[in-house]
């Protein structure tokens, strides 16, 4: 079980592609996106430590049996439906986003609407199985996916186009302050812990805490490849004329004497796979935050409430647009990070009021 943090943190800040974080950092790359960054790190280490310390005292309880036995009901409703809500909506958009990039670059002549059904039933059919299978396969889709990507990294940096000067370049523009929305995006590269302790009670804390440091340094190196690269490879000022820029990077290299030789292919298959991941990962945890929240932990329950949301995301996704998705995650960020900052508060504030150092 001590191995299971590293890969919701991984999954995480893996993901962060395909919710426009690189996007959103790059559009921001002279008005405080590094430093937004760095205090992201910050803020995330701090909630992370601050969460895990909080559940030591409870042993073998879960997060839910906590929260009802030591906090007020509607404060316990709230916070369980808006996390609830907001991991949703995450799944929601990675699935929609996701059959964007497949129709744009795989095949567009594909209807967008069947992709997104297709989504809907594998992530569905995912996200209602039992929580351990969810994360046995989640390690190993992660064992497939991460070689993948680590090459395509390394041969984006080795390629011939790529320019350290332009990379160079970004430190004049490190110290510049970042708006609350970039340090809320960001936050995403430094989370997942708390998608973890919800599926499982919480006696693994003490047996892992030393897993702490895993967060900034993943969450580093996944902001180095998805800003700097592109940067490297783009140069500073056409970079931010791409909507997916990872694709358009990893669409810059060649393979010579490989069986596939556009490297695109195979950053799109790496991330189809971390997609439908974040998706049942996702749904999974939120299913078990409403569940929480309405105290309904039934088997038809949940049917239901993931066939509601099934049904309000493909009809979302008919009639909304690429631009409508974005704008639709960029607000989410802020959502999600106010609503974990109020879960560690509540979290911290039980802890201290019975006493426990």
């Amino acid at each position: 079980m001590n191995r299971y943090p590293y890969y919701l943190v991984l999954l995480c800040a893996l993901s962060s592609p395909v919710l426009y974080i690189p996007r959103l950092l790059l559009q921001h790359r002279y008005h405080g996106a590094i430093a937004a960054v760095g205090l992201a790190l910050l803020l995330g280490v701090l909630l992370s430590y601050l969460f895990s310390t909080s559940l030591k005292p409870f042993h073998e309880l879960s997060i839910h049996e906590i929260l009802e036995k030591h906090v007020a009901h509607s404060i316990r409703f709230l916070i369980s439906f808006l996390l609830g809500l907001t991991w949703f909506a995450a799944g929601a958009s990675v699935l929609i986003t996701i059959s964007y990039v497949i129709k744009r670059f795989m095949n567009p002549t594909m209807n967008i609407h069947v992709l997104i059904f297709c989504f809907l039933l594998a992530g569905c059919w995912a996200a209602l199985r039992a929580t351990m299978p969810i994360l046995y396969n989640l390690e190993l889709w992660l064992f497939i996916s991460i070689p993948i990507l680590l090459f395509i990294w390394i041969k984006e940096i080795r390629n011939e186009t790529f320019s350290w000067d332009a990379v160079q370049i970004m430190s004049d523009y490190a110290l510049k302050v970042p708006s609350w929305e970039l340090i809320a995006a960001s936050s995403f590269l430094f989370t997942g812990y708390i998608s973890l302790l919800i599926c499982n009670g919480s006696s693994w804390v003490k047996k892992s805490m030393h897993w702490i440091w895993f967060i900034p340094v993943i969450g580093i190196i996944v902001f180095t490849a998805t800003f700097f690269i592109p940067i490297g490879i783009h140069g500073t000022q056409a970079v931010d004329k791409y909507v997916y820029i990872g694709v358009n990077t990893a669409d810059s290299i060649q393979m010579k004497f490989g069986l596939i030789e556009r490297g695109v292919f195979l950053y799109l298959l790496s991330y189809i796979i971390l997609s439908l991941l974040f998706i049942v990962i996702s749904w999974h945890v939120a299913m078990k935050w409403m569940s929480g929240a309405l105290n309904n932990h039934s088997v038809v329950f949940k049917y239901i409430l993931v066939g509601t949301v099934s049904i309000s995301v493909f009809i979302y996704g008919y009639y909304s647009t690429e631009k409508q998705v974005m704008s639709l995650t960029f607000s989410w960020f802020t959502i999600r990070f106010i609503a974990e900052i109020l879960l560690v508060a509540i979290m911290v504030r039980v802890k201290r009021r019975l006493g426990c150092e």
